[in-house]
C-alpha cells in the first residue's frame, strides 16, 4: 500500500513572534465658560496623548449627563488634529436647563492602538 501523505522530515523554521506595544490614552478636557444662557456656545478643547494620533486626526465623542448616576449622553462628535489637539463648539439647544457634567471619550478604533477607551476628566458646565 502506498503511502499518500509524505512524511514530515523536519520542523520548519519558527516564525518569530512579534508583540505590538498597546499604549494608554490620556485625554484632557477645558472648557469656557463654565456658565452658559440656553442656545448659547460653550468650547471644548484640550488634547489626546499615547499612540501615535493618525495623519486625519482621532475621532472623540463629546458626551454629558445631568447626576453623577444618571447615564453618558452623546451628543456630538469631533476630531483632534493630527497631534492630538482638539477644540470645538457646541450649542446647548437640546440638552435642557440645569447643571450638565462633560467629558470626551476616545473609543477603540482601527489604526489607533489603545489598551481600553480613554475618557476625559468631567467638566462640570450650568445651563441657564
Amino acid at each position: 500500500m502506498e503511502n499518500l501523505v509524505p512524511a514530515q522530515t523536519g520542523v520548519g523554521a519558527a516564525k518569530p513572534v512579534v508583540k505590538r506595544t498597546l499604549t494608554r490614552a490620556h485625554l484632557t478636557l477645558r472648557v469656557s465658560p463654565r456658565r452658559v444662557g440656553r442656545n448659547r456656545r460653550v468650547y471644548f478643547s484640550g488634547h489626546l496623548l499615547g499612540g501615535s494620533i493618525p495623519k486625519g486626526g482621532k475621532l472623540l465623542v463629546v458626551e454629558g449627563r445631568r447626576s453623577r448616576r444618571g447615564s453618558w449622553l452623546k451628543f456630538d462628535v469631533i476630531r483632534t488634529g493630527a497631534r492630538g489637539r482638539f477644540r470645538a463648539g457646541y450649542r446647548f439647544t437640546f440638552l435642557g436647563r440645569g447643571e450638565w457634567e462633560i467629558r470626551m471619550l476616545a473609543e477603540a478604533e482601527a489604526g489607533y492602538p489603545l489598551t481600553a477607551v480613554a475618557a476625559s476628566n468631567v467638566v462640570k458646565v450650568r445651563v441657564g
